[in-house]
């Protein structure tokens, strides 16, 4: 990280050593430039290696939603099944009364039937010789006859009638053992599923807890690299120069679009999710929208930084800077004297992003300060 700083002063002294007009030999350049590639190359890999672990972190977070989605349906799923249960065991004990209710009739019914047969059986003969003795006449007689047959058929026939009604009711106690013996392996199953999503969730909290740590040490190489920049910054605005505070009042850097999504200030971070000092505002634009200079001033950088994305900075004189990040293009170049309102760059999402703005600073003598007030006062 120290031979990072070594080699960015060493570029911004090249960039002051130009706006003062002294001295500075090609081969030096040359050695800055070579410098400058390197370390350009160093911020990319660490930017390429934050953007992997947040979209790693993102993939599991999503995973993470639709297991816990899941794990709630199954448990809802387990919780019908148990209703289902205790439905069915309700049914079933009342099914298993009825039968016991229908076989005891059966049996009544069949002891009532065999003595009646006994009797039948043990009169014999004498019965129906009772029965002609005791008729008035002969069709008395046959019809005191025809009623004692239709009494034996009658209870022959509700006999029958009661044995099928008791195999109707096995019938349904077996259909109903069956689906609680079906919902029970069901609900086994199922509880076999939550287990092993609770399995699951529990290996990607572990994950994303992995995920958070490794986040969390490039956050810290980014504030490195933040810190880095103030310094930078500070030293630019030190170097000795005759060029003055250009003054004015500072227009907006997004012609259209003046809405502030994230002011200055302590936040939570979007991407990272966790409280870290912003240090401009974020300005809602489509992409490619232009990005104009805020003030007139000589470029003093133009390229690739970190987490920043693609950078324009700007020297306004008397240690003012402001900074254009997460650009999608760049139109001018290191060195190049801008007016207020002219294009330097358009809005993307490079860098540490959440989707397509502009985040803009101004830096007072190295130091990070609100932009609002000079854009509107």
């Amino acid at each position: 990280m120290r031979r990072w700083i070594a080699a960015l002063v060493a570029v911004v002294m090249v960039f002051g050593a130009v706006g003062m007009e002294s001295y500075a030999s090609s081969q030096d350049l040359q050695k800055y430039q070579e410098q400058l590639k390197k370390l350009q190359s160093d911020m990319k890999k660490i930017d390429q290696q934050q953007r992997q672990l947040t979209a790693n972190q993102k993939s599991v977070v999503q995973r993470i939603g639709s297991i816990e989605n899941s794990i709630r349906s199954v448990e809802g799923e387990i919780n019908d099944i148990s209703d289902r249960i205790v439905t069915t065991e309700g049914t079933l004990n009342a099914t298993l009364m009825e039968l016991a209710n229908a076989e005891s009739k059966i049996v009544e019914k069949k002891d009532t039937l065999n003595q009646r047969l006994r009797v039948m059986y043990k009169t014999g003969h004498v019965g129906y010789l009772e029965v002609l003795l005791g008729s008035f006449n002969f069709e008395d007689m046959l019809s005191r006859m025809d009623m004692l047959q239709k009494i034996y058929e009658h209870d022959t026939t509700l006999l029958e009638y009661m044995q099928q009604q008791r195999d109707l009711v096995e019938e349904k106690k077996k259909a109903l053992e069956e689906q609680r013996a079906s919902l029970v392996s069901l609900k086994s199953d199922l509880s076999s599923k939550q287990k092993k999503l609770s399995q699951d969730l529990t290996s990607l909290d572990t994950e994303q807890q992995n995920l958070k740590k490794d986040i969390k040490a490039l956050e810290a190489q980014e504030d490195r690299l933040n810190e880095d920049a103030k310094k930078i910054t500070s030293l630019i605005a030190k170097l000795k120069t005759t060029e003055k505070y250009v003054g004015g009042k500072m227009m907006f850097p997004t012609p259209g679009y003046t809405r502030i999504t994230s002011p200055f200030g302590n936040r939570l971070h979007p991407v990272y999710k966790t409280y870290k000092m912003h240090t401009g505002i974020d300005i809602a634009a489509p992409s490619g929208a232009k990005i104009v200079a805020a003030l007139d001033g000589k470029v003093i950088y133009s390229d690739w930084f970190g987490g920043y994305g693609k950078v324009i900075m700007i020297d306004h004189g008397g240690g003012i800077v402001t900074l254009y990040a997460h650009c999608s293009s760049l139109v001018v170049k290191a060195g190049t004297k801008v007016t207020k309102g002219q294009t330097v760059a358009k809005v993307g999402t490079t860098g540490v992003s959440t989707g397509a703005h502009l985040h803009f600073e101004v830096r007072q003598n190295g130091k990070y300060v609100n932009p609002v007030p000079w854009v509107t006062g």
